[in-house]
């Protein structure tokens, strides 16, 4: 049946069937199992509705990123946030109550990162969009254990960009991330090709919450669970609605990572372009042709300029406008979304610079040694009375951490062509390489080339639509390709690539 006839009859009936889906045992590998809501009986409360949270003061200026450097210490701790006006929430975090600091760090340089796991559960870090040994990239099975300590050791890649760091235990990446652990890499080499002065710079990492009344992060629902949880507060650097003090005349230059679990981001600055300098995997060739929205997909980064030419004194808001990516239950975002404001000073720069002609050297990938597909897919059924939901990539859930559903080599060049049959969009996440897209092609349309190169780890598929990407990876190892929706990973959208030296 197809799903949304599907969905229809059982949106009919009384009373919606509870989601519930297999429980596999990973305990042998030192992860936390996936959650088996029908095993556990859904006691868990039915999340607010959009705008129920309780709202934070907004208005504090946009605070500076903790750093640290190459040589550091990380700890996964339950904390308290304190939203301020008597509002706290228990919570998780990176050497804070929240979210984690900020790693500066240079290419090339050696990387010696303590963990140690203060959580009450399993669980790890991945290095997202880094490609490390596979031994140091937070596999699932790789998790560590509640009280217990690692030491993360590699060599930071020869790739100036923004990346992000996150919990990868299998089964629990949603849930760790709903609690608050996140945080943002910034990789800078010697030849950096902008000017440094008359330009602002800023690491925004955007996230979503969902409080109860007393302050609690509300668990996830059931319809978390089918469509991807989002939360009806969008947070920038962990703080609600901040304020972000610019100058007129300058560049301000945003380094944006979407580190929400499902939440779309469609950027809009009012009265201001973008000009996309860098992507994923670092920057571009040349700048792109500036634009008015700039979408960015869960797990995504955009490095972009903006120029500052509104009135000294002035003030703008930065939103999120409303797209719609074929939710299942929970209703689609219907008015823009403000995440944070932008003041003007009341006086202006001098000059700004000029960009350069050229930003990086990227060269298009060999023809491929081998080609692959890969099919996104999810199905729905009715089994005793509940209504099953499954996740599937090429018709397999990933329920054996210890399972290559492909096997390739280091230093090969792979073509995927990645199909997204399903009703709901998908971003496509690869572990381990940056990839590039070599064309796509929308539901009953015609295959139209990529416009540009760049590098990616992550790339949205609407439904119906496919793709190709070219990719080599250089580290041999097991790597995980996977929808970036948590709640769509964590219940089997996820496969391996068994990467042979």
């Amino acid at each position: 049946m197809h799903r949304r006839t599907l969905l229809a009859a059982c949106l009919a009936a009384p009373l919606f069937p509870l989601l519930s889906r297999a429980q596999t045992d990973h305990s042998a590998h030192g992860a936390s199992a996936p959650p088996d809501h029908a095993a556990m009986g859904h006691t868990m409360p039915t999340a607010p509705a959009a705008g129920a949270s309780p709202r934070p003061p907004a208005g504090a200026p946009l605070a500076v990123w903790p750093t640290l450097g190459t040589q550091a210490s990380l700890r996964a701790a339950p904390g308290v946030l304190d939203w301020g006006n008597g509002l706290r929430s228990p919570s998780w975090g990176y050497n804070q109550p929240a979210l984690g600091p900020l790693f500066d760090w240079q290419a090339g340089q050696p990387v010696q990162i303590d963990f140690a796991n203060a959580l009450p559960e399993a669980s790890n870090v991945h290095w997202h969009g880094l490609e490390v040994p596979a031994s140091e990239d937070g596999h699932p099975r790789d998790a560590v254990m509640a009280g217990s300590q690692r030491r993360y050791q590699f060599t930071v890649p020869d790739r100036a960009g923004l990346f992000w760091y996150h919990p990868h235990p299998h089964g629990r990446t949603a849930a760790q991330v709903a609690m608050g652990l996140a945080g943002p890499i910034r990789v800078r080499r010697h030849d950096e090709p902008l000017p440094v002065d008359g330009i602002d710079e800023q690491v925004l990492m955007v996230t979503d919450q969902r409080l109860l009344a007393d302050g609690q992060i509300a668990p996830h629902s059931d319809a978390d669970w089918m469509d991807g949880r989002e939360g009806d507060l969008l947070l920038v650097n962990g703080q609600y609605q901040p304020v972000l003090s610019v100058q007129a005349g300058q560049w301000l230059r945003l380094r944006l990572i979407n580190a929400c679990a499902a939440r779309y981001l469609t950027l809009s600055l009012p009265g201001h372009a973008w000009v996309q300098i860098g992507t994923d995997g670092g920057y571009l060739a040349t700048a792109l042709p500036p634009v008015r929205i700039l979408q960015l997909v869960p797990g995504q980064r955009a490095d972009v300029l903006v120029a500052l030419d509104a009135a000294p004194g002035s003030r703008v808001v930065l939103q999120s406008l409303p797209y719609a990516r074929g939710k299942m239950v929970s209703a689609e975002q219907s008015q823009p979304e403000a995440l944070l404001t932008v003041q003007y000073r009341p006086q202006a720069a001098g000059q700004r610079p000029r960009l350069p002609a050229r930003l990086a050297d990227i060269t298009p990938l060999s023809t491929p040694s081998i080609r692959r597909e890969v099919v996104l897919s999810e199905t729905m059924r009715m089994d005793g009375g509940k209504h099953q939901m499954a996740f599937l990539i090429n018709q397999r859930s990933y329920d054996d951490m210890d399972r290559a559903d492909f096997t390739g080599r280091v230093g090969q060049v792979e073509e995927w062509t990645v199909h997204n049959r399903s009703d709901m969009d998908h971003p496509f996440h690869l572990h381990g390489a940056a990839f590039q897209i070599r064309w796509r092609q929308a539901a009953g349309q015609r295959r139209r080339p990529e416009p540009w190169l760049g590098w990616h780890d992550v790339v949205n598929l609407r439904p119906g639509e496919s793709l190709a990407l070219r990719f080599v990876q250089q580290l041999a190892g097991d790597r995980l390709f996977h929808c970036h929706i948590l709640e769509h990973e964590d219940q089997g959208m996820m496969a391996t690539l068994r990467v042979l030296g």
